[in-house]
């Protein structure tokens, strides 16, 4: 947390509370297992009106799952329990509560397998207001029809609409091209929300690396690849890219567009942050040139829902036009023979590199300096193989291995 100041609690129970809430106080809870949960109960209590907390993934800005309305008790150790709905999301993650306008008490919070019910009775007003912001799928009450909720709909807008009810109901299954609206009803007392929320839902959209959402550090220049535009350049070890509600589903692998005058780097996958979990590593091939470019390919773990996705880069000296997911089925990050088994002794070495492929494996191996010259070629059959270095100045040298599974780098030390 960030701030946490604790009183005696009056409610059911005892024990203590949170109090002196302020506007932006977040309380975080590691490694909660989210598989089954469809909401978050809050116990709160209040003497102030338009209060909430939102309930975030793995920071106090990370993606929003729902936002629990705080109700007016009447009292601050007056206590009633809160609820909002979440969307389906498997897995364990940290969760933040995220505290906002304060004045108000909080006794604990709890995941649930229930589906609340429609917050509202009717939806009253004449137009949604309409935002380029994720969210989850809630709302419509049961009894809301499609021709009313599109002719509610902003003038501006057109096309036609995927929505849910509450309990996850579908009133409508037309869909606009990419998109889906989703529409979250929310009701407490003295206080109603109305929102509709657009999300991207083609899971197989090209991403612009400089439209990423988020960065650790993004440099430009004018891009030479087809299209043009943009790409990212002057990359360094450990910089990111985050990209915001990529849906997953149906997504087996990912495309990187790539330009690298050296061999030996690699660009890691993760879920939610630079730490996440991660799906797969992309292994950066030599182009030649920095803004020559090719197509790099890694098949990720099977993984549902709307989740960001974030691009690590490891040892950088690469330039990247784009990424993009496909519904391709390749094979994971370690290229096949890495998975089989690939082992490469001594290291550091003197005359005498040895490699060891199961016997079923074959692979072309290329050596490169430092500066990405070849200086070894040699087929490498399965079993034990034997490639001489003797004649290599001493230095640091990558070891390319490359067959139809994919192609693998490592770095070596030569006495």
């Amino acid at each position: 947390t960030n701030s946490l100041r604790t009183e005696n609690c009056q409610d059911v129970g005892g024990g203590l509370n949170a109090g002196w809430i302020k506007n932006g106080h977040w309380f975080m809870f590691k490694d909660v297992k989210l598989d089954d949960v469809n909401s978050f109960d809050a116990r709160v209590a209040t003497l102030s009106e338009g209060t909430s907390i939102e309930v975030r993934l793995g920071s106090n800005t990370g993606t929003l799952l729902g936002t629990i309305l705080v109700p007016l008790t009447g009292g601050n150790q007056t206590w009633e329990t809160a609820s909002v709905g979440i969307g389906p999301i498997t897995g364990i993650y940290d969760v933040v509560f995220v505290c906002k306008e304060g004045g108000f008490n909080i006794n604990w919070f709890q995941p649930s397998a229930e589906v609340p019910p429609s917050a509202i009775a009717e939806i009253t007003s004449n137009a949604y207001t309409i935002s380029q912001s994720s969210g989850v799928i809630k709302g419509l009450p049961d009894n809301e029809t499609l021709a009313n909720f599109k002719g509610k709909l902003a003038a501006s807008e057109n096309g036609t609409f995927e929505v849910y009810t509450s309990n996850g109901r579908t009133v409508a299954t037309d869909l606009l091209p990419g998109y889906k609206v989703i529409v979250t009803a929310e009701d407490g007392k003295m206080k109603k929300t109305y929102t509709i929320q657009i999300l991207n839902i083609d899971p197989f959209v090209r991403l612009e690396v400089e439209d990423c959402d988020a960065s650790s550090k993004l440099k430009t220049e004018n891009c030479q690849d087809v299209g043009g535009g943009l790409n990212a350049a002057w990359i360094t070890d450990g910089q990111w890219f985050l990209f915001k509600d990529i849906k997953l589903d149906g997504v087996n692998s990912f495309d990187a567009r790539i330009a690298a005058p050296t061999a030996g780097t690699s660009i890691e996958i993760r879920l939610g942050s630079a730490s996440g979990t991660l799906l797969g590593t992309i292994e950066v091939p030599l182009t030649g040139a920095w803004q020559t470019w090719k197509t790099a390919s890694v098949g990720i773990k099977p993984t549902t829902g709307i989740r960001d996705v974030v691009f690590v880069c490891k040892a950088g000296g690469f330039n990247i036009n784009w990424f993009e997911p496909s519904a391709d089925k390749l094979e994971t990050s370690i290229a096949g023979i890495l998975d089989l088994g690939l082992r490469l002794f001594p290291n550091p070495v003197n005359d005498e590199l040895i490699i060891q492929l199961p016997s079923n494996e074959e692979a072309q191996l290329y050596i490169l300096n430092s500066i990405g010259a070849q200086v070894c070629m040699k087929s490498i059959q399965g079993g034990e193989s034997t490639v001489d270095v003797s004649a290599l100045n001493t230095g640091i040298y990558i070891v390319c291995l490359t067959n139809k599974k994919g192609t693998v780098y490592r770095k070596i030390v030569k006495k």
